[in-house]
């Protein structure tokens, strides 16, 4: 005789089925979910190894470019690439696509300092000693003229270090290293797009992934603006930017540029008459002070970083030879300080601490009984002392084969 199940028996039976099936459905979800975030993170460590070897590539290139590749013959994996100009330096952008999942890489980029952009000191050979006076310090390789370096005495001061020069004397030529600043052309051709021109707000971000954005203006004075990214600020007369501006990464450009005492940000500031930096100001790496003339010019210029004022970057003072040129005289002032890199073709009167490099055709320091020609007094050039991991703006001709290195991650 046949015995019957209990209903009680049953309903357990059936609970734990439906708990095996749950736990079954459960270790089924989770094994095609592991494959599936197995597949996602392959296919994300693809991308990301497609877009590195993209900088990579870019980075060997001397010019600006643009192109899309595909990559292992197919049509599934491309990587879309290119090199632009942003003022002094330039940057990069890779983007690796797979299907329809993508990765990028946007980078501004530098070139290293070697040979004699890798020196504390170098001073033209204008056929004259380079003399040192005071608590004056250099340490670092030293490219010097043929006269060499010696002991002197100025402004009552006569020279009170061990050592003329902490590092190796080298000799140097009659010239600088040659600019390229022609690469500045690209700031005139992006004002030829008026969809790219853009208004003066509050707050201005703009991403390099994108066009640069132009403002554009008879004068500009910036107060409480937020502005960042790829956006270049021109004014046909001048431009004053205001302590509490927030500049990041932006150009700033027209014959006269101020800043106002207490100012911090990083920009690039490029005019071709003036450019005053107030006391105690920071700008902070990798910003750029730059007079540029690429002109004769009658009127002299003047580029000058003032008392207690930072500058974690690059100054460039650079003219055409003019009758101008020899009044043209560039003041870094006393406790003032630069982080990074100097070159100045016109009359620099040099009483800052460099930490990193000077590289001038002459000097001049004025003071109210005397002008001395070929002096530092008081100040300190240490080559070992420069930011780590610092660049140059690619601008340097005839410095090659120039190995390149990335400064800093845009977006």
């Amino acid at each position: 005789m046949k015995q019957k199940l209990s209903a009680r028996a049953l309903l357990f039976a059936i609970v734990v089925s439906l708990l095996i099936a749950i736990i079954l459905g459960a270790f089924l979800m989770l094994s095609a979910s592991h494959r599936f975030l197995q597949t996602k993170s392959f296919l994300q460590g693809r991308l990301i190894r497609n877009a590195d070897a993209g900088i990579a590539y870019l980075l060997a290139q001397e010019t600006e470019m643009e192109s899309c590749i595909s990559l292992y013959g197919g049509a599934q994996d491309s990587v879309c690439l290119f090199k632009r100009s942003w003022g002094m330096y330039d940057y990069l952008g890779a983007r690796s696509f797979h299907r329809q999942d993508s990765f990028s890489h946007l980078y501004l980029i530098g070139q290293l300092p070697e040979g004699r952009l890798n020196a504390a000191l170098y001073l033209a050979d204008r056929g004259k000693p380079l003399m040192l006076a005071g608590k004056t310090l250099l340490r670092g390789p030293a490219y010097v003229p043929k006269a060499g370096l010696k002991r002197g005495r100025a402004a009552g001061q006569p020279f009170e270090g061990g050592q003329l020069l902490y590092g190796e004397e080298r000799r140097s030529s009659k010239l600088l290293p040659s600019l390229a600043l022609d690469k500045l052309r690209h700031l005139d051709q992006l004002l030829t797009l008026p969809e790219q021109q853009t208004s003066l707000a509050p707050k201005v971000h703009c991403s390099f992934a994108q066009t640069p954005k132009y403002i554009l203006a008879e004068e500009l004075y910036l107060q409480n603006e937020n502005l960042k990214g790829a956006l270049l600020i021109r004014a046909e007369k001048a431009i004053y930017v205001g302590k509490e501006a927030q500049l990041e990464e932006v150009i700033l450009q027209a014959p006269n540029i101020i800043f106002e005492s207490g100012f911090e940000g990083s920009v690039q500031a490029i005019a071709s008459d003036t450019i005053i930096v107030q006391a105690n100001c920071r700008l902070k790496y990798p910003s750029v002070l730059a007079i540029y003339r690429n002109q004769l010019a009658e009127q002299a210029s003047f580029l000058e970083l003032d008392s207690a004022s930072i500058l974690e970057g690059i100054w460039i003072s650079q003219e055409e030879y003019s009758p101008s040129m020899g009044r043209s005289r560039h003041r870094l002032a006393p406790r003032s300080k630069v982080r990074g890199f100097v070159y100045s073709n016109v009359y620099l009167d040099m009483q800052a601490d460099i930490d990193g490099q000077l590289m001038l055709r002459q000097l001049s320091l004025k003071t109210p009984a005397a002008v001395y020609e070929n002096y530092l007094i008081n100040v300190k050039v240490e080559l070992e002392k420069r930011p780590e991991h610092f660049l140059l703006p690619d601008i340097f001709k005839g410095e090659s084969p120039k190995k390149r290195g990335i400064i800093k991650c845009l977006e």
